[in-house]
């Protein structure tokens, strides 16, 4: 899969922060989130809305889109969101469905503004249009997006495990689409001064491989919460873990992380063994038979290995019904 990310605008704008979450969720369709925090210099004389286009490597004809900005509104969410004591907040213009100025402690004030989607004609652009409407504050969107894959990430296929590799790049020129480079220039491409990018997966996945440049941390995910903010409802069904990574100041961005799930568990090797001991003894059955002689005693001829073997197979099923 191509998974190289292009933001681009007509308007000079710095994105400030771009924050990006993928969500591998067992049983589901994945999911993306992208948030942006746009600088404003200036942006109060702005009236006129800003235009934003995302390239991404999905199919976005037949994906959903959703704006988070009611759910970030809600204090206790953006709390999470972006890790900070919400002093107090405002509603623009006294009107809901324009956003919120959040009072942050320690990040500054932040504007929650709403963001209207729509797909180009061919389907590989998603324009965004955002009505900064006079704000003083950065600016932040944040929208959900439902793919129509169950992973996006490259899988690779083992015998033994299956891997799943997250290599995402932003902004990288030397992997711009020829169709891409039709339609902007390289100056359109928005500077951003840092990129959050993190990986939602099922605690079963091991970590295999992360840069240690970039990597911020790992941890368990607040399911319920989450479940509650981005209304993924299977979160509620298992325990999941996201790794955090983090870029800054770079004209373009790439993160590489792989994750491995095993297929063959402690339980089907266990399985295979006991299966293995208990055909090993049915198969020695006729040779036995064939060789047993009433002329000597059943001690000395008895296979006392078949004892041990029992043995194993006996502590094997206990350990199996314990496993559950």
């Amino acid at each position: 899969m191509n998974n190289s990310f292009y933001i681009f605008s007509n308007s000079h704008l710095t994105i400030e922060r771009l924050h990006i979450c993928t969500w591998d969720i067992k049983g589901a369709k994945a999911k993306m989130e992208i948030g942006m925090e746009i600088k404003n210099d200036g942006l109060s004389l702005i009236q006129n809305p800003l235009q934003i286009s995302l390239s991404i490597p999905f199919d976005q004809k037949n994906m959903e889109v959703k704006s988070l900005h009611y759910e970030l509104c809600e204090e206790k969410n953006s709390q999470y969101i972006f890790n900070d004591i919400i002093e107090g907040s405002n509603i623009i213009d006294e009107d809901a469905k324009r956003g919120k100025v959040l009072h942050f402690k320690e990040r500054g004030d932040l504007a929650i503004l709403p963001v209207k989607t729509a797909v180009s004609q061919d389907g590989n652009i998603l324009n965004l249009t955002i009505n900064p409407g006079g704000v003083k504050e950065n600016i932040y969107v944040r929208l959900i997006m439902d793919l129509d894959v169950n992973t996006v990430s490259i899988v690779k296929n083992g015998i033994a495990k299956k891997g799943y590799i997250f290599d995402f790049k932003i902004n990288e020129s030397r992997n711009m689409p020829d169709s891409l480079v039709t339609k902007i220039k390289s100056s359109d491409l928005l500077t951003i001064n840092q990129v959050f990018l993190f990986h939602a997966v099922p605690d079963l996945y091991n970590i295999d491989f992360y840069d240690s440049n970039k990597f911020k941390s790992i941890r368990k995910l607040e399911t319920e919460v989450f479940a509650d903010y981005t209304g993924i409802q299977e979160l509620r069904n298992d325990e999941y873990m996201i790794l955090f990574n983090k870029d800054t100041n770079k004209k373009a961005y790439s993160f590489y992380t792989c994750f491995s799930n095993e297929i063959i568990g402690t339980k089907q090797i266990m399985l295979a063994i006991g299966t293995n001991i208990l055909c090993s003894l049915l198969f020695s059955l006729p040779s036995f038979r064939n060789s047993w002689s009433s002329h000597k005693t059943w001690p000395v001829q008895f296979p006392w290995e078949w004892i041990g073997a029992f043995l194993i197979l006996i502590a094997m099923v206990v350990y199996l019904k314990r496993k559950k």
